[in-house]
């Protein structure tokens, strides 16, 4: 947080914000937005639009500190010659070289699976769903998060709401049914396997499709469904 300039009425913060995005025109529509913000605060951007500039920016301590908040679009191309698959690999880096630096992941995923395990695996600052967001939003996520808050938008939250009363499915059995599906295992190995009955493996598999909202098909699409939102 950067507190610069008194006026006879009130101070004006400077807020330094990074978006990692690989939508330009998103970028600078939300640079339109924030600066115009109702908090009174003065607002400057750095972009990266692709994961490896992104990558060498947060390595860079010095440098990635200086940002008070960091915007990461989840959905961003691989560089898999850095190991990175999306952008919220560059999270837990960020987290080690810059403690105090706020971040929020800003993505249009709206699968309430993904935005769980997204706020499970990382304390964030921020979770929003492009689609929730305006210029009033945004503005808001970052008053709320240079606060020291917490800023989720309605998907978001009813996410949380919704996973919050469905986590237990997910117990550590049928997470061994997931795991021993994509190794390969049948159906029909599972009970004697985990030592239960075999109607006890047919009642938990279809808890997790339900879980996954998987309607139609069997034990591939339940495991490709798993990958795919990182199950497994």
């Amino acid at each position: 947080m950067h507190l610069l300039t008194k006026t006879k009425q009130q101070s004006t913060m400077n807020i330094k914000i990074l978006f990692i995005d690989d939508h330009p025109l998103q970028v600078e529509g939300c640079k339109v937005a924030l600066q115009s913000n109702p908090y009174g605060y003065e607002v400057t951007f750095d972009a990266a639009y692709d994961l490896t500039s992104a990558y060498k920016i947060v390595n860079d301590e010095k440098r990635i500190s200086d940002y008070d908040i960091v915007f990461v679009d989840k959905r961003m191309p691989a560089a898999p010659n850095l190991g990175l698959e999306d952008g919220t690999d560059l999270i837990e880096i960020i987290q080690k070289k810059a403690i105090s630096t706020k971040i929020a992941v800003l993505t249009t995923h709206t699968e309430y699976l993904i935005l769980f395990q997204l706020t499970k695996k990382y304390d964030l600052n921020g979770l929003l769903v492009k689609s929730d967001v305006n210029s009033t939003t945004l503005a808001l996520a970052v008053h709320e998060m240079m606060q020291d808050k917490q800023f989720f938008t309605r998907t978001a939250i009813e996410c949380m709401k919704d996973m919050a009363e469905r986590e237990h499915v997910l117990d550590f059995y049928n997470r061994r049914i997931i795991f021993y599906l994509s190794q390969g295992i049948r159906t029909k190995n599972l009970a004697e396997l985990m030592n239960v009955s075999q109607s006890t493996i047919e009642k938990r598999k279809a808890q997790i499709r339900d879980y996954l909202c998987i309607k139609k098909g069997g034990d591939p699409e339940l495991v490709a469904e798993s990958r795919r939102l990182g199950l497994v």
